[in-house]
């Protein structure tokens, strides 16, 4: 078999989150729910790494308020 010699983009090499800077944010050509997205996504990351510990400890409670919210509204249908 052939061995690829092509490089990889380096704007393709990078995972999402970080491929969402503030000048894509900013131009109009990556559509504007992506840029919302990204924009979203750069200020829930910075404030999940200020307060990594405070994050982390409240990670527990809400996994219980989901499971709770989940048995009360949540899946009591059957399938036919």
């Amino acid at each position: 078999m052939k061995r690829r010699t092509e490089e990889i983009p380096s704007h393709l090499r990078r995972p999402a989150a970080a491929r969402c800077d503030r000048r894509s944010a900013r131009c109009g050509s990556p559509g504007l729910i992506e840029a919302l997205f990204c924009r979203l996504l750069l200020k829930v990351t910075a404030i999940r790494v200020a307060h990594l510990f405070l994050v982390s400890a409240f990670l527990a409670m809400a996994g219980l308020v989901i499971v709770a919210v989940n048995q009360k509204f949540g899946g009591g249908e059957k399938e036919a």
